[in-house]
């Protein structure tokens, strides 16, 4: 018989601890091997019951077909783990055991991650669950603000309605009266009616930019803007009130700033009066400035007086909706400078405000504004119909705006890619290209305009994006876009300033 090498026995006793016991059928001991103490069976000697010494073997019984059974983890008198082996042989049992404290161990911490990790799986399924729910709930919320937003312009274009054209009424017939009065009759009682007409109709249209502004429901329509033009209106009806209150009043607009921008000029002009009729009522005495500059494809604006000046603890406080602060001669619900700020970031420009005390008021606008082109932008009217490249990867805004371009009777060639843009447009040379920021294919549609500006496309391009407007305007810009639209878009009115930009009447 082959036996192992010393070296080895002398390991497997040391690591293991065996202990080997022949018993009888009548489970009395016949001889043994090994160290019973070592598992608590100190009194365990021949002649002895083991089941005495151990109670698992009370009752036991081998299965049919069975000559062999296994403890694997059986707890011993002296607190050890041990495997246990009982063996049938010819008309006795041998029965041994192995220590097993190690991997009892081990198991237990096996058998203690699969809990935790049936537990984290648990959690996980929860928190899944709550997620879900959560949601759900959150898409509820968003269907009932949309609801809510909407109802609000509803509420907003009825509120209008029943506001505006009472106060045309009353400005219409006063109007009518003062040319029919008698001449060297006393008129004052108009004026009154007049002037206090048309503070109502600015705090009403205030309150009304207010909450389209709030619910996001104002949209901008850009055009082709006189710069000129635009200052001489605002010198007009400025300059009398600056001039009753004793005031200078300066309009200052540098050479290079060009003739004609695309903005939104109604806005652009409502920014201006907010922030000049602002600066007259809180200036006592000295100039209320207006100067015009540019730089980088964006107009800088400054409004500055001679006033008081505002306290840096109240230079953010201004901009809150119906908040005044100071004393100044004129009325008002405290929402102009509110909705001048958010005009500005609408209109993806950014304000700021500068102030000293005993010193005077400063307000910095820096807006983006695309000169408009030459000659070179526009087709030529010879064109039987104008060719648009829409390159937007969105299918169903795609089709929305090709049914409005084709309505206004353009051809509209559809990319869904930065590099289909390149292609189409140096191929097929067309008027007017309109072009989201992200496109798939060479990284942004930003970067195919200045590819396009490189081939030397010199027609109109217009930008969209739905990032976050000032940055959007001013990368759009800055590749050469000549107009940026903010996203969500009015289908309209970009289809106006696409026939705009082609020189097509609308």
């Amino acid at each position: 018989m082959q036996h192992y090498p010393a070296s080895v026995a002398e390991l497997a006793v040391r690591q293991y601890a065996p202990l080997c016991v022949r018993v009888g059928l009548d489970w009395c001991v016949q001889e043994l091997w090994g160290n019973p103490g070592h598992y608590g069976y100190a009194g365990l000697q021949q002649g002895g019951d083991l089941r005495d010494a151990e109670l698992a073997f009370h009752g036991f019984e081998f299965e049919p077909d069975e000559s062999e059974h296994h403890w694997p983890f059986l707890a011993t008198p002296s607190g050890m783990s041990a495997h246990c082996c009982v063996q049938a042989v010819d008309d006795c049992y041998v029965v041994t055991w192995f220590e097993a404290d190690r991997e009892h161990a081990e198991t237990q911490k096996i058998q203690q991650v699969a809990n935790e990790v049936r537990i984290l799986s648990y959690r996980r399924n929860q928190l899944m669950v709550q997620l879900q729910e959560a949601q759900e709930t959150l898409a509820k919320q968003e269907q009932e603000l949309r609801l809510a937003n909407r109802q609000q312009a509803r509420f907003i274009s009825g509120v209008s309605h029943e506001f505006r054209t009472p106060l045309s009424s009353i400005l219409g017939y006063s109007q009518r009266l003062r040319r029919e009065a008698p001449l060297g009759e006393p008129i004052g009682g108009l004026d009154v009616i007049e002037r206090n007409a048309l503070h109502l109709l600015g705090l009403v249209e205030n309150l009304l930019d207010h909450g389209l502004l709030t619910s996001g429901q104002l949209q901008l329509s850009p055009s082709s803007v006189n710069v000129q033009a635009l200052l001489a209106d605002v010198q007009q009806m400025i300059g009398h009130v600056a001039e009753a209150r004793g005031l200078a009043f300066r309009v200052v607009c540098a050479d290079n700033v060009p003739a004609h921008v695309w903005v939104d000029e109604m806005r652009l002009r409502q920014v201006l009066i907010n922030l000049l009729d602002n600066a007259i009522k809180y200036t006592k005495k000295g100039a209320v400035d207006l100067s015009l500059a540019w730089a980088g494809n964006h107009i800088h604006i400054e409004v500055s007086d001679t006033g008081p000046g505002i306290t840096a603890e109240l230079q953010e406080r201004i901009f809150v909706p119906f908040s005044r602060v100071g004393e100044h001669d004129g009325n008002g619900v405290g929402l102009g400078l509110s909705i001048v700020r958010q005009l500005v970031q609408r209109m993806g420009g950014r304000l700021e405000l500068k102030s000293r005390l005993g010193v005077g008021t400063k307000f910095d606008i820096h807006l983006p504004a695309a000169p408009v082109r030459g000659e070179a932008s526009r087709v030529d009217t010879r064109v039987e119909q104008p060719v648009v490249v829409l390159a937007e990867d969105d299918p169903d805004l795609a089709d929305l705006l090709s049914v409005y371009l084709e309505d206004a009777g353009l051809m509209v060639l559809r990319v869904e890619s930065a590099r289909a843009l390149l292609e189409v447009a140096v191929t097929s040379r067309p008027h007017l290209v309109l072009v989201d920021k992200n496109l798939s294919g060479m990284g942004t549609g930003f970067k195919a305009i200045a590819g396009l500006r490189d081939e030397g496309y010199q027609g109109p391009v217009i930008a969209c994006s739905a990032d976050e407007p000032a940055e959007a305007a001013e990368s759009a810009l800055s590749v050469g876009a000549d107009m940026f639209f903010s996203k969500p878009l009015d289908c309209r009115a970009t289809v106006a300033a696409c026939l705009r930009l082609l020189g097509v009447e609308e």
